[in-house]
């Protein structure tokens, strides 16, 4: 009877436990800094870019996330701040999301870019645009060439941490001399 007791009183204690796990940490289990329900990455490239993206993270001290999309109608949209509210928890987060939508109705690709945390203040505009307008990031995401355009994406975001984006002052000093001696 006593064996009984402590073998019942050890199951529940361990259930407890173990429920206390899934309440506590919840998101370690969901998190994941590739999202493709979308299936526009390989696994291959998916574990590539995921990789990468802990290097970058490890080296700045930002988290670096990624997130597709189909939008099946005109009126079917992906908001980034919900995605980072329900799967990843982003709020309070210093971190960049490159959300890449996939409309089929119109067979064309978008995307964008969400700063959280001091990285609204470390990313200016100016980058911001830079990053978006860049050649590899824009016509590999609007080509359809997911895993170049978003590896473009992150590196040149790293690049803005640094503050070395955009052309070199130098470069800009120079070209300006030269037209100016036509």
């Amino acid at each position: 009877m006593k064996h009984t007791v402590l073998k019942k009183s050890a199951a529940l204690l361990l259930t407890l436990l173990c429920l206390v796990a899934v309440l506590v940490f919840p998101a370690a289990a969901e998190e994941t800094r590739v999202y493709d329900p979308s299936g526009m990455l390989t696994e291959a490239e998916a574990a590539s870019l995921a990789a990468r993206m802990d290097e970058l993270s490890s080296e700045y001290g930002v988290e670096f996330y990624f997130a597709t999309y189909v939008a099946e109608n005109r009126y079917d949209d992906f908001y980034g701040d919900d995605y980072c509210t329900r799967v990843q928890n982003l709020n309070g987060t210093d971190a960049v999301l490159l959300v890449v939508t996939y409309e089929e109705f119109n067979r064309t690709y978008y995307y964008n870019m969400y700063t959280y945390g001091d990285a609204n203040y470390d990313i200016n505009q100016k980058e911001v645009n830079y990053i978006l307008d860049d050649y590899d990031v824009y016509y590999n995401l609007k080509g359809g060439e997911i895993y170049d355009g978003a590896k473009a994406f992150f590196e040149l975001s790293a690049t803005a941490f640094e503050g070395r984006l955009g052309a070199p002052w130098i470069l800009v000093i120079l070209v300006s001399a030269v037209i100016a001696l036509i």
